[in-house]
């Protein structure tokens, strides 16, 4: 565990110039680059993890390279894009480099929710490793891992979403139309949770061609059946994902990062932490209580961030009506 943790520490310049990238592009609605480098990153993450944990025997720590390298292959289309292609409207020079205190309050403002964000992402995983090894052993790692990675498919469009949802909003905001961003939050809601019931219905029926995506070596093949019954459960948190994500966006947009990051502490934290403690441990349901605390977790998240976004968009209609 603890040379899982260096690694990924090891790995935090590349984490954070990669995610630097990604905010300019997004920035710029370039969307297009952004997902091909969510992508090739998330396939190069699945191909490598069963090669690093069994074929290589790195174990856990296996997890952790194949995620280092896969964060390194979305730096480099990144940078491809930004510095050779320059399919960008930003030119980064380091000679025109002007420190600009305002620039940086506003980056700092918003920036430092967003890290805490990641930070408790971070825990959350770590935390809910050190269940699972208490309940079952590396091969339910694996299993965990394989089913997260492949259901981060279905993560992805949800996060373009709610990339463009932010971008909208900030604009109807800065406008004081409260409606109209009324409008876009629930519209963005209803197009993501209609687009999620799509994704976790192939996943499901896909589910034992999915799982040899993680199982083709002849050194995994053993948790073959055990990723299929995963993958008939986990993806289903993905339903209640829009409700989080937009939330959070919508916050981002308005300039309230800090609620973004309550909502990221009450999600991964609590919910998912304390379900996944409770089935898998306390109750003895062992890996099918992980995945279904994941699920309990993220449903519990959604009612609380979805009503959470209620409240805060009525608060900006009454400012505004008196």
């Amino acid at each position: 565990m603890l040379a899982k943790v260096l690694i990924l520490v090891l790995g935090v310049v590349i984490f954070t110039i990669c995610d630097a990238l990604y905010g300019i592009f997004r920035g710029e609605g370039n969307t297009k680059i952004v997902m091909i480098a969510s992508v090739v990153g998330t396939l190069t993450n699945i191909i490598l993890d069963p090669i690093f944990i069994y074929l290589l025997n790195f174990g856990i720590s296996g997890a952790s390279y194949a995620t280092l390298i896969a964060i390194t292959v979305s730096l480099l289309i990144l940078a491809y894009n930004l510095f050779i292609k320059k399919a960008c409207y930003v030119t980064v020079k380091l000679s025109k480099f002007k420190p600009n205190l305002k620039i940086i309050g506003d980056l700092i403002r918003v920036g430092i929710p967003s890290t805490f964000i990641e930070i408790t992402v971070a825990v959350s995983f770590f935390i809910m490793t050190s269940i699972i090894m208490m309940v079952g052993d590396s091969r339910g790692l694996a299993v965990y891992t394989g089913a997260l990675r492949i259901t981060e498919f279905g993560f992805i469009p949800m996060l373009g979403l709610a990339s463009g949802t932010t971008s909208v909003i900030g604009a109807t905001y800065g406008a004081k139309s409260f409606e109209k961003l009324k409008t876009a939050y629930f519209y963005t809601i209803k197009i993501g949770v209609l687009m999620e019931i799509i994704i976790v219905a192939l996943i499901m029926l896909l589910s034992p061609i999915l799982a040899y995506l993680f199982t083709y070596t002849e050194v995994s093949m053993g948790i073959h059946k055990e990723l299929v019954k995963a993958l008939r459960i986990v993806p289903l948190y993905l339903l209640f994902t829009p409700f989080i994500l937009t939330t959070s966006a919508m916050f981002q947009g308005i300039g309230k990062g800090e609620k973004s990051l309550i909502i990221a502490i009450f999600r991964s934290l609590i919910c998912h932490i304390s379900y996944a403690y409770l089935f898998a441990v306390i109750l003895g349901l062992k890996m099918f209580g992980i995945y279904s605390g994941l699920v309990t977790g993220e449903f519990t998240a959604g009612i609380f961030a979805f009503l959470f976004g209620i409240l805060a968009i009525k608060a900006l209609i009454k400012y505004k009506e008196g």
